[in-house]
C-alpha cells in the first residue's frame, strides 16, 4: 500500500528509519529523530501511519512511550539548563514576583471579595463564619432571619440547604 504520502515520510524520516536498522536501541533511535518525529506528527500525520511508513517492527504502544520518554527527557534538559545560569534564575525569580503581584492586585472570579467587617458581624450573630458561605448568602441575597429559620446545626448543613434554596429559586424562575 505504497503512496505518494508514504513516500514523502519515508523521505522526511529517512534518518530515523536508518537509525531503526542499526545497531541501536529503538529509544536512542526516536531521541535522536525525536525533532523530525514531531514536525511530521505537526503536520496532521497519526503514529500508526507513521510507523506503517517505516515498517516500524514495535508496537505503537512502545513507540508512544518512547516519545513521551524523549519529551519528559526534553523538558528536564531544558528546565534544567535554565537553572543553571544565575541570570535566569533571577529572571525567573522575577517573572514570578510580577505575576504573584499581578494575581494579587486583579480579582478573579473565585476570589472572594473583601467583606466589610458589619457583613461579617451580622452573619457571625447567625453563627455564620465561612467567608464563602458568607459570599454564597450575601451574592443570593439570603437575609439571616431566612438563615435562622433553617435552624442549621453547623456550617454544612447550612451549606446544604443554601444548595437547595439556590436551586429551588432558579426551579422557580424556569417555571
Amino acid at each position: 500500500m505504497d503512496t505518494k504520502y508514504h513516500d514523502i515520510i519515508r523521505k522526511r524520516l529517512a534518518s530515523f528509519i536508518e537509525d531503526l536498522e542499526a545497531p541501536i536501541s529503538f529509544s536512542k533511535a526516536v531521541r535522536n529523530n525525536h525533532e523530525e518525529i514531531r514536525m511530521v506528527m505537526n503536520d496532521g500525520y497519526k503514529v500508526a501511519f507513521i510507523m506503517e511508513c517505516v515498517s516500524m517492527k514495535q508496537s505503537i504502544r512502545v513507540f508512544r512511550e518512547a516519545l513521551y520518554q524523549t519529551n519528559k527527557r526534553i523538558k528536564l534538559q531544558s528546565t534544567s539548563s535554565t537553572k543553571d545560569t544565575p541570570t535566569a534564575q533571577k529572571s525567573d525569580k522575577q517573572s514570578h514576583k510580577m505575576q504573584n503581584s499581578v494575581a494579587l492586585s486583579k480579582p478573579t472570579n473565585n476570589e472572594i471579595p473583601p467583606q466589610k467587617e458589619d457583613v461579617i458581624d451580622k452573619w457571625k450573630n447567625a453563627n455564620v463564619s465561612d467567608k464563602n458561605l458568607i459570599r454564597m448568602l450575601e451574592k443570593n441575597s439570603i437575609s439571616v432571619e431566612t438563615v435562622l429559620s433553617w435552624n442549621c446545626a453547623n456550617e454544612f448543613q447550612l451549606s446544604r440547604k443554601i444548595t437547595e434554596h439556590i436551586i429551588s429559586i432558579k426551579n422557580k424562575k424556569t417555571i
